[in-house]
């Protein structure tokens, strides 16, 4: 992975968190006609996925960090 798709996987994995905030936690769920239960279980994924993609790219940009 170079640093370029490092720094575009770094924004998309804000994509991820931000959606996955929205997805749990919006009063209506941002429209989504699913049961209380299974938006927070999305809404979760999509977080974990979301730090853990940041994580990786992270790792990229600063390889002796962690």
């Amino acid at each position: 992975m170079n640093k370029t798709f490092a720094y575009t996987s770094i924004i998309m994995s804000i994509a991820f968190v931000v959606m996955g905030a929205l997805v749990a936690f919006h009063p209506n769920g941002l429209y989504l006609n699913l049961d209380q239960n299974y938006r927070y279980l999305i809404g979760f994924v999509l977080l974990v996925y979301g730090i853990f993609r940041f994580y990786r790219a992270y790792k990229v940009i600063r390889p002796n960090k962690f």
